[in-house]
């Protein structure tokens, strides 16, 4: 391991060679022996995209049939009620 490791890129098998070659035991740290100058394993964390809604709607639904139509429908051609978007 090279001396420029840092937590953002060390990996977890790395950080557990570099305590096996300083002779640490497992669950030492800085602590508990000065010698010891490794970088501890970055901490992973979940990101969350939020998705934009489309503004098109993606078609139409006939409120008193459930009959559905595209999104360029305007009324039931069974009913000739006029028709709502779908969510």
């Amino acid at each position: 391991m090279t001396e420029a490791a840092t937590a953002e890129n060390i990996t977890a098998d790395d950080w557990a060679a570099a305590m096996a070659e300083q002779g640490a035991a497992p669950g030492a740290g800085a602590a508990t022996d000065n010698k010891l100058q490794v970088a501890a394993p970055p901490v992973l964390v979940k990101r969350v995209v939020k998705r934009k809604k489309s503004a098109a709607p993606r078609g139409k639904i006939c409120p008193t049939c459930g009959e559905r139509y595209g999104a360029e429908a305007a009324y039931c051609g069974k009913d000739s009620t006029k028709l709502v978007p779908l969510n």
